[in-house]
């Protein structure tokens, strides 16, 4: 039993559209895992394979962080780019509501031995995202488009010419997103220590 947290509903139905033509047309697949199949329950964000076992809970199931009406016990929690610009960067707010919704509602639907992965682009220094990498308890690992020598890992997709002229159109960006490298307050337009030393006078 696998549930994906993502962002929105939206990204995780995508998700879960792509697992499901794997099974059904991706001939590598079918060679390997020949006894997956299509299962009676095939919906927008819930699908069973043919299984033996009979439970109530799907076999995958995506949703959205901030989604209603989540339950069920699940064996694999695949967070899956939770923490995108509008609930770290363009809404601060939400960022305490990601971390209410994670640690409240989702990784209680862990059974005992279950397992929780976290897959993310960082966003800001202050989301959940960042939490997570910060916190012991999760083994984590990043990897940058560029070495510790500045060259690309990537060179047949992204070569170092290629890496060069997108960080001069987008140097923000291109650190965030592949230098994985999350934004800060202080960044800004306005440090945050000036908004909050200004005072309103007649």
């Amino acid at each position: 039993r696998i549930k994906i947290v993502t962002s929105d509903d939206d990204l995780g139905v995508d998700i879960l559209d792509e697992i499901k033509e794997n099974i059904k047309i991706n001939e590598e697949y079918q060679r390997v895992f020949s006894k997956v199949i299509k299962g009676h329950k095939w919906s927008g964000h819930k699908i069973i394979v043919g299984r033996t076992a009979t439970m109530k809970d799907p076999t995958i199931e995506a949703a959205g962080v901030l989604s209603t009406g989540t339950g069920g016990r699940c064996d694999l929690l695949l967070f899956d780019d939770v923490c995108d610009f509008r609930n770290s960067i363009a809404n601060p707010s939400l960022r305490s509501v990601v971390k209410e919704a994670v640690e409240k509602v989702w990784l209680n639907l862990l059974v005992p031995g279950g397992q929780a992965m976290w897959l993310d682009t960082p966003w800001h220094e202050l989301d959940y995202s960042a939490t997570i990498r910060s916190n012991p308890g999760w083994h984590s690992v990043s990897y940058p488009v560029r070495d510790p020598r500045g060259k690309s890992v990537w060179p047949a997709v992204f070569s170092d010419e290629e890496l060069r002229r997108r960080e001069s159109r987008a140097p923000s960006s291109f650190r965030q997103q592949m230098l994985l490298i999350p934004a800060s307050d202080a960044g800004g337009p306005f440090h945050p220590t000036v908004i909050q030393n200004c005072r309103w006078e007649n």
